[in-house]
């Protein structure tokens, strides 16, 4: 049985990323969001059958996705967490000590 992962956010690291989960034993790359849908459309060109979103809440909200990898801003780490917490797509981790 293989995991569905969606990964959000694209930006510098999103191509690396992608070839990352790909090569996971059990995992499976379903779904690539970002909200320029000229990143969508490179890497889609890649990854023939992967779905393409433009939407995070639709892909968080997709049932067919067992795990999110996000990618995003610094700024936007609180928000994009909470969500998926929320959605029961991650399980709560603890912040290392600083």
């Amino acid at each position: 049985m293989s995991v569905n992962v969606a990964l959000v956010g694209l930006g510098y690291w999103g191509p690396n990323l992608a070839r990352n989960l790909v090569g996971v034993e059990g995992a499976r790359l379903h779904t690539i969001c970002d909200a320029r849908g000229e990143r969508l459309t490179e890497l889609a060109r890649q990854y023939p059958g992967v779905l393409c979103e433009t939407d995070y809440a639709s892909v968080v909200a997709d049932d067919a996705v067992d795990a999110v990898v996000v990618r995003h801003a610094r700024s936007l780490s609180f928000r994009a967490r909470e969500g998926r917490a929320r959605r029961r797509k991650e399980r709560p981790r603890r912040e290392a000590p600083r």
